[in-house]
């Protein structure tokens, strides 16, 4: 049985035990705020939402009692401030995340190139390891812009269509539905493989940490990695584990 949220339902309100039956994506979705504990404990909530937190804790080798605790200190604090993308309208979603993060992908990488120019050319005859960091991020960088330009000229209209139609004649036996399956097929593979060389980059730069001594643009680099690191997360995760469902269980559902 699917772990799926309405927009009425609450995970502290089903008991304890209940939250590590829930997908991880979902409760992001539910609570931005346990965020922050997904990623203390390094659980995969974007691309690996799809996951139970009882999985997630198997795969990292967690105590899932423990994790079970942290979410529920979080989720029983009311957050009045904690924006609910659940109930969005599929075009408002969309127009959100072109706004918010795929405007700051674009804008970050132009300033991550010249911060890493800056850097290899001072640091990396002690640091071999920034000239692959620099290859994996000019990789990156190619892979997102074509991404980006994929989803903004190609399936976010046809998502944006597709509501306006209100699913009309689209069903999971008709040809739309299984384009629109295929495209976002494909975007969710890019999305693995962002995050692919994102934890090659992570690896190689020992977690976003700078050596001992490092100068101001050195650290300075290693931060705005880990902010694009974190801000690519919630990106996929909006995509990922809300605008996509929803626009493949709107392809269902016949107009009236």
């Amino acid at each position: 049985m699917e772990n799926s949220i309405s927009i009425v339902s609450n995970p502290i309100n089903e008991g304890p035990q209940n939250i590590l039956n829930w997908k991880v994506g979902d409760l992001v979705s539910k609570d931005l705020r346990t965020i922050e504990i997904f990623i203390q404990n390094k659980i995969d909530y974007c691309c690996g939402g799809k996951t139970t937190v009882l999985e997630a804790c198997v795969i990292r080798n967690l105590d899932p009692i423990k994790i079970q605790h942290q979410l529920q200190e979080i989720i029983q604090v009311p957050y009045a401030d904690n924006p609910d993308f659940n109930p969005m309208a599929l075009k408002e979603l969309a127009d959100y995340i072109v706004q918010k993060h795929h405007r700051f992908v674009q804008k970050s990488l132009r300033t991550l190139f010249e911060q890493s120019n800056k850097v290899v050319k001072v640091h990396e005859g002690q640091h071999p390891e920034l000239i692959e960091i620099q290859k994996q991020l000019n990789a990156l960088s190619i892979n997102l812009a074509q991404h980006i330009n994929k989803e903004e000229k190609i399936l976010f209209p046809y998502i944006k269509s597709l509501e306006v139609a209100h699913g009309s004649q689209l069903t999971p036996g008709t040809l739309a539905f299984r384009r629109l399956n295929q495209i976002i097929n494909v975007i969710e593979a890019e999305h693995d493989d962002a995050a692919d060389h994102l934890n090659v980059i992570k690896k190689l730069s020992q977690n976003y940490t700078p050596p001992n001594g490092a100068c101001t643009s050195y650290q300075a680099f290693y931060e705005m990695l880990k902010e694009f690191e974190e801000d690519l997360h919630k990106h996929v995760h909006l995509e990922n584990n809300i605008l996509y469902p929803k626009a493949r269980k709107l392809a269902t559902i016949p107009s009236n």
